[in-house]
């Protein structure tokens, strides 16, 4: 079970990192939506593995610390570390997207000063 944990844990670091650099380099929307839609599914059946992970280990814990090898211990270090990660890189995420929609309001504000100035153009004429 702590192997596929593992391995789930590492596909959502790696759609997680592939959607900071989408965002970062402006590809396309498909290509995000999809890799949000995988992240999505991987963050629920993560999570649901932790849960259950949680309670095996608090099982060994209260019944027989040797049951508990290093090799586990190892694997449940590096989840760990790499769910660390992905909250990090929730966080730059989180300050890209935050960038673009500034981004966007931006241009919004440049196209609404633009249709103003053509309108008083026109009234003028």
């Amino acid at each position: 079970m702590i192997s596929i944990l593992a391995l789930d844990s590492n596909a959502l670091f790696k759609h997680t990192l592939e959607i900071k650099k989408a965002l970062s380099d402006n590809i396309s929307k498909n290509i995000l939506e999809d890799t949000f839609k995988k992240r999505g599914l991987l963050l629920e059946k993560v999570n649901s593995s932790i849960m259950k992970f949680v309670s095996i280990k608090e099982f060994f814990d209260f019944t027989d610390n040797n049951g508990w090898n290093s090799e586990t211990n190892e694997t449940w270090m590096q989840v760990k570390q790499e769910l660390n990660a992905i909250v990090v890189l929730n966080e730059e995420i989180t300050s890209l997207i935050k960038q673009q929609i500034n981004d966007i309001v931006s241009y919004l504000e440049k196209i609404q000063e633009g249709r103003h100035f053509i309108s008083t153009l026109k009234k003028t004429s």
